[in-house]
C-alpha cells in the first residue's frame, strides 16, 4: 500500500552500498541539496499565498482547505522528515565550510557557507511553520548536540544530565492544557489517553503486542496494515476517533515509528541491525561518549531522532539512505 514492500527495501539496501563503497566530494552535494530545498520552499509559499504550482493540489482543494499537504512530497509529516534531513547536513556543513573559508578566504568556500546558511535557513522556517511537533524535537536534539561539542570535555556529561533533569522539571511542572508538552505532563502524571500523539500511544501499544506474535522474522516488508487491522478486529479493539473534541485519524496502514514498523515487518534481528547501523553511522567519530558530527552524520541522527514518531516513504527515505552510506565516507 505504501510501495514499501520487499524490492523497494532492496532498493534502498542498493542505494546505501553503492554510496557505502563511494567517494563522494561533499560540496556539490551541499549545493545541490540548497537548490532542492530553495524550489521545494518556493512551491510551498506559493501554495501559501492562495497559488497551486505544478497543479498538486486537485480541482476544489488548495492549502487553505488541506493545509496538512505541503510541497512537492505532500503530507506534512513527510516533509518534516526530509527537512531534518536537510538541518543536519547543512547545520554541519556551514560549519565546515565557514571553518574552510576561514582558513582560505577563497569565493567557492563563501559560497558553499552561504549556500549551508540559505538551505538551513529555510529548513528550520519550514519545520517552524508547518507545526509538526516532531520536527522541533529533532531540531532541538540536533542543537543539544552541537552546543555541547563546544563545553570542555568534563562538563559535557553533567551539561547534559542537568538538561535532562530541567526538561523533565518543565514537563512535570507544565501549566498548559494542550498540545504535545501537556501529553507527555498527563502521561508522567498518570494520566495517559490512548488517543495521546495523534492515536499514536494506542498504535504503538497494540502494535508491541502485536509484534509478539512474529518477534523474530516479522511478517513482511509493508504487511503492517493486513496484521494490525486484523488484531484490531480479532480482539475487539477500536481506535479512538477524538480527542476532547478535536477528530483524530482512526485508520492506519503503518504504525507512525519506523522501529515498530521494522521489528513487525522485518522482525526483532532486522530491527536492532538497524538501529546499530545508524548508531555507528553517527558515533563513528567521537570523543569519549560523544558523537563529532560531520555533515552526513548530523543528517543521520535527525532521521534517528524524527523516525521515532514518523514512518519511511519512498519519496524521502531513499535520501536518507544515500547520506547513511554517505557518512562513512565523509568526515
Amino acid at each position: 500500500l505504501r510501495r514499501e514492500g520487499l524490492s523497494t527495501q532492496l532498493c534502498y539496501i542498493g542505494l546505501f552500498f553503492c554510496f557505502f563503497f563511494s567517494r563522494v566530494n561533499l560540496k556539490p552535494v551541499l549545493f545541490s541539496a540548497c537548490a532542492g530545498v530553495v524550489f521545494f520552499s518556493a512551491i510551498v509559499i506559493l501554495q501559501r499565498l492562495g497559488e497551486n504550482p505544478l497543479g498538486l493540489y486537485p480541482a476544489g482543494r488548495s492549502y487553505a482547505s488541506n493545509p496538512e499537504f505541503q510541497g512537492t512530497i505532500g503530507n506534512i509529516d513527510m516533509d518534516t522528515g526530509y527537512l531534518c534531513l536537510m538541518s543536519g547536513l547543512f547545520l554541519h556543513g556551514g560549519i565546515r565550510r565557514f571553518r574552510a573559508y576561514r582558513e582560505n578566504r577563497t569565493p567557492s568556500a563563501l559560497a558553499a557557507f552561504v549556500c549551508c546558511a540559505v538551505g538551513l535557513g529555510l529548513s528550520v522556517f519550514l519545520i517552524l511553520t508547518m507545526q509538526v511537533q516532531f520536527g522541533v524535537i529533532t531540531l532541538t536534539a540536533l542543537l543539544i548536540v552541537t552546543l555541547l561539542r563546544l563545553l570542555p570535555k568534563k562538563s559535557r556529561l553533567a551539561a547534559l544530565i542537568l538538561l535532562m533533569i530541567l526538561a523533565l522539571l518543565v514537563v512535570w511542572f507544565w501549566p498548559g492544557a494542550t498540545g504535545g508538552i501537556w501529553e507527555l505532563h498527563e502521561i508522567l502524571h498518570g494520566r495517559a489517553r490512548l488517543s495521546f500523539g495523534s492515536n499514536r500511544v494506542a498504535v504503538w501499544l497494540w502494535s508491541l503486542q502485536l509484534a509478539r506474535q512474529q518477534l523474530l522474522f516479522g511478517s513482511g516488508s509493508d504487511t503492517f496494515v493486513l496484521r494490525f487491522n486484523q488484531y484490531l478486529k480479532d480482539n475487539n479493539l477500536t481506535v479512538p476517533i477524538e480527542q476532547d473534541g478535536l477528530p483524530l485519524p482512526d485508520y492506519f496502514d503503518n504504525p507512525h515509528n519506523e522501529y515498530l514498523s521494522q521489528l513487525l515487518n522485518h522482525g526483532l534481528p532486522a530491527m536492532i541491525l538497524l538501529i546499530l547501523l545508524m548508531l555507528t553511522a553517527v558515533m563513528r567519530r567521537r570523543e569519549a561518549l560523544f558523537p563529532l558530527l560531520a555533515p552526513c552524520s548530523a543528517a543521520v541522527l535527525c532521521y534517528m531522532v524524527q523516525a521515532f514518531f514518523s514512518f519511511p516513504v519512498c519519496l524521502v527515505s531513499p535520501m536518507f539512505w544515500v547520506l547513511l552510506g554517505m557518512s562513512f565516507q565523509t568526515d
